[in-house]
């Protein structure tokens, strides 16, 4: 009996469930993902990263100030580029529907020749 003492209480159970036991601490590693950010070199690759989002995002924002009729422009503000998708707010429906028949009349086409990122789609939000 004494030697049944000695043993740890984690070494005196069956082994079906230290095998679960071993599991389950393997799985919390998969749970828990690492800190990369101490890494200097993803750090340096994130940067990367934003900036090359950010000459994106400024050069679809300059290709819509090129792109849109005059009487568009005072109405309509692109507020967003993500994942190809351009995001324009305006003023009312009446802004909405005429940007719509601009961009299906061959609007969204010249947005994508002149855009240096890829344009997917323009999603049109009202205020």
């Amino acid at each position: 009996m004494s030697e049944a003492r000695d043993i740890p209480p984690e070494d005196r159970a069956p082994p079906e469930d230290r095998a679960l036991g071993a599991s389950l601490e393997r799985l919390r590693g998969y749970r828990n993902r690492p800190d990369h950010a101490d890494d200097l070199s993803a750090a340096v690759a994130m940067g990367k990263n934003i900036a090359r989002r950010a000459r994106a995002v400024g050069g679809v924002a300059g290709a819509w100030e090129v792109c849109v009729p005059d009487e568009l422009r005072g109405r309509c503000e692109l507020v967003g580029f993500s994942g190809g998708v351009v995001k324009v707010r305006v003023t009312n429906s009446a802004a909405r529907y005429k940007l719509d028949r601009w961009l299906r009349g061959g609007g969204e086409a010249m947005l994508r020749r002149q855009a240096p990122a890829p344009v997917t789609r323009v999603r049109v939000v009202t205020r």
